[in-house]
């Protein structure tokens, strides 16, 4: 799937744009400026170059505003997250299949906003990035940081149908996951990557996965084209 391919440098903008999306529609930033590039390059891990480029992409989205000599700014309407979901007692691999293709796997530093989100990683994490690609066009991308060691076994384990599938090949189990469900403009790299345009509706997901010690294990990023997707839901009275 050559053609499916992104360089190294429009991946690392994309992953910084994503993570960004993330803190700042949490709120990580309402009171203060954004880091400056040279700043998100070292807490990311990435070079000053690609930090400064996914800034630009995220105010080009018009979630940030970047003024020469004040700084670059969250605005306050960012974000359009609208529910948390929360599912517990997963008991094996839930039966579905979301035509993963893994695209890459590296242990990389542990990013600022990962560390957060994954109390028990040290220093590096594993990650793990997946297209979706159900039928030879891009539905979703998503990027997987997993703590190290417990899940080194993931590194040439077999993909299956989702991630439920690839942790238990890694004989890894889930005890619970928590869900967070929202929607956001395309960024220009993200945009590339799913073959749509910069601002179109994509929908975000972040899921976090726990160990049956109940400790954090990933937490992943999910961007899936909004014209490709649809939420079934089964309620069941306890």
């Amino acid at each position: 799937m050559q053609e499916l391919a992104d360089s190294r440098g429009n991946a690392d903008r994309r992953r910084l744009t994503t993570l960004l999306h993330s803190a700042i529609a949490q709120g990580h930033y309402l009171d203060t400026a954004i880091p400056s590039d040279i700043e998100l390059a070292r807490d990311y891990g990435t070079s000053r170059g690609v930090a400064r480029d996914a800034l630009n992409a995220l105010a080009d989205t018009g979630l940030l505003t970047r003024i020469r000599g004040v700084g670059t700014h969250a605005e306050e309407h960012a974000g359009a997250t609208f529910d948390l979901l929360a599912f517990h007692g997963i008991g094996g691999v839930p039966d579905m299949d979301t035509h993963a293709q893994a695209l890459s796997t590296a242990t990389v530093s542990t990013p600022a906003l990962v560390a957060t989100r994954l109390p028990q990683a040290g220093a590096q994490v594993l990650r793990i990035e997946f297209l979706s690609v159900p039928d030879g066009e891009p539905h979703g991308i998503s990027t997987s940081y997993f703590v190290l060691p417990q899940a080194a076994g993931l590194v040439g384990a077999e993909v299956g149908t989702n991630i439920y599938s690839l942790l238990a090949a890694a004989g890894l189990t889930v005890s619970s996951s928590d869900f967070l469900l929202g929607a956001f403009g395309a960024d220009e790299y993200t945009a590339r990557r799913l073959r749509v345009r910069p601002g179109d509706a994509l929908i975000s997901l972040e899921r976090t996965l726990f160990d049956e010690s109940g400790d954090a294990l990933a937490f992943t990023l999910i961007a899936l084209r909004g014209d490709r997707f649809q939420l079934v839901s089964h309620e069941r009275a306890r």
